[in-house]
């Protein structure tokens, strides 16, 4: 058999292959068999508890809500973030409200996330950690 007949027949069976293969996975999308599979436990959601158990307990404090989320932006002035301790970058910030400014904490504003970045943070610990921020 020459080589050119070898990758033809090699092609051939891995088409063949493919097409078979995808005919097999074909889902069921009835109703019945999506309602089956959205009553079925989710392994995945559940695998992620001691995931989840990962924050200490009772209040995380503001160095370390900064150390592992502000930080990031607030560490280098990324994307206009006034970096910790810098009056000259907070004062005109500061000047708009700290009401203003708590509500940017919470809701985000221009490119800082909203929560910034600390979803699992309560709001007491984020408006703790803004004013030790501006503190510094």
């Amino acid at each position: 058999m020459s080589s050119k007949t070898t990758r033809g027949v090699v092609s051939l069976l891995l088409t063949f292959a493919a097409l078979t293969s995808t005919a097999a996975t074909i889902v069921d999308n009835s109703e019945a068999a999506v309602t089956t599979r959205l009553s079925a436990p989710d392994v995945a959601v559940a695998d992620l508890g001691p995931a989840l158990a990962q924050r200490p307990a009772g209040p995380l404090t503001p160095a370390v809500i900064y150390d592992n989320h502000c930080v990031v932006c607030h560490g280098a002035g990324v994307a206009g973030a006034p970096k910790l301790k810098d009056k000259g970058a907070w004062a005109p910030r500061i000047a708009e409200g700290i009401d203003v400014l708590y509500q940017h904490v919470l809701h985000g504003y221009k490119m800082m996330p909203a929560r910034g970045t600390c979803t699992e943070c309560t709001d007491d610990e984020l408006k703790a950690t803004f004013e030790w921020m501006i503190a510094q």
